[in-house]
């Protein structure tokens, strides 16, 4: 087992509790407000699939596990940005920028799905599409408006029912790692780096800008939203 393989194991160690804590949240919530939650479950379930694919890897290597991986990995961000939904609602947060931010992540997804499907050759990490680069983009905008969204949450942090302002801790600190998290994205994507390559690149890269940034939005979001009242 290399250095990498471990880095997928412990990501089903933490993805794993993940899955039920997302369960438990819809279950102990109504289904109005359970949505954000959904996702946490969805995001879970593509990381378990995506590293257990990149473990069968190790004794059958095969393009289409290296491409399950690689479709696996880039839609997860789509779920694990949606996540806040749950927050702005809870928060009785409801205007067009919410929606723009919703159809955004999604177009995002369809954009980075098809680039895939549309390659099934290990030759799209070499000779990246266009594509891609778009749906990474959207990412980037979709991060942007997160700001905004959490700066409209802040300036309306007096009107937020009491207890529920923990929404407003949740998005807070979780933004710097969501920047870094797609930080590496945009330079997997856009740079011809070894250090980024996403077959070969540098592991402890992938672990500090990657994984341990997506465990850090995960546990901060989860652990807050499981202190949070039922309504």
């Amino acid at each position: 087992i290399t250095y990498r393989d471990g880095i997928s194991i412990l990501q089903i160690i933490v993805y794993v509790p993940t899955f039920i804590s997302g369960y438990f949240l819809i279950w102990k919530n109504s289904i109005k407000q359970s949505l954000g939650y959904g996702y946490l479950m969805v995001f879970a379930t593509l990381r378990i699939i995506g590293v257990c694919c990149n473990l069968a890897a190790i004794n059958n290597p095969s393009v289409l596990l290296y491409i399950t991986v690689g479709i696996y990995s880039a839609i997860g961000v789509s779920p694990l940005i949606s996540v806040y939904n749950s927050f702005f609602s809870r928060a009785s947060m409801h205007c067009a920028w919410i929606y723009t931010f919703y159809v955004l992540t999604v177009v995002a997804l369809i954009i980075t799905i098809i680039s895939f499907i549309s390659y099934m050759s290990l030759l799209i990490f070499q000779h990246l599409s266009s594509k891609i680069k778009i749906g990474t983009i959207l990412f980037v905008v979709a991060w942007f408006m997160l700001c905004i969204l959490f700066g409209i949450l802040y300036w309306k942090r007096l009107f937020i029912e009491k207890g529920e302002q923990r929404t407003l801790l949740a998005v807070g600190l979780s933004l710097p790692f969501l920047a870094v998290r797609i930080l590496y994205s945009v330079l997997m994507w856009f740079l011809s780096s070894s250090t980024f390559n996403f077959i070969n690149g540098n592991p402890t890269v992938e672990l500090v800008m990657s994984v341990l940034e997506e465990f850090a939005v995960i546990i901060i979001c989860t652990g807050i939203g499981l202190t949070l009242k039922v309504r």
